[in-house]
């Protein structure tokens, strides 16, 4: 990664922003087709920074667009359904690659796990299960409970 971003930014022009700008700008890098801003997509996530603020999550906020992606991945929606038959909660399945994905933006303060729970939730219910309760989540999981699904009858 060069020191050099689109534009005159800069890694340390990224690293002084609040989490906040640096949410506007991944939006708008996100949403221009152009090499650049592709790039400068890739940078702001590569730095592992905070670009979410503290509170409630937008279902369209960049954070929860990319749980979304991998939460309803052919390999996301694997993950959840093989939780849940070893009795686990489906969020289980994928919590680990939230985290990795998302490090420091995959957190309770800025309500991503809650927000990862109804997306999971959202794709059990797609598939035919109903919620059975809520679980403890394994140890070494970002999450700390989750709900229980069960196959439709």
């Amino acid at each position: 990664m060069t020191d050099k971003l689109p534009g005159k930014l800069t890694v340390e022009m990224l690293e002084a922003m609040t989490a906040k700008e640096r949410e506007n700008l991944w939006i708008n890098a996100r949403s221009n087709s152009s090499p650049e801003a592709a790039y400068l997509v890739t940078v702001i996530e590569f730095l592992g920074l905070p670009y979410s603020e503290d509170g409630g999550m937008r279902l369209n906020s960049p954070i929860a667009l990319k749980m979304n992606d991998i939460i309803t991945s052919p390999a996301g929606k694997k993950m959840c359904l093989e939780a849940t038959e070893k009795g686990l909660p489906a969020l289980a399945g994928v919590d680990g690659e939230l985290n990795a994905a998302l490090g420091v933006d995959y957190r309770a303060h800025n309500q991503a796990t809650q927000t990862a729970g109804y997306l999971v939730g959202s794709l059990m219910i797609s598939l035919g299960y109903r919620i059975s309760g809520q679980r403890k989540m394994p140890d070494g999981c970002v999450a700390k409970t989750a709900a229980f699904w069960t196959k439709r009858p």
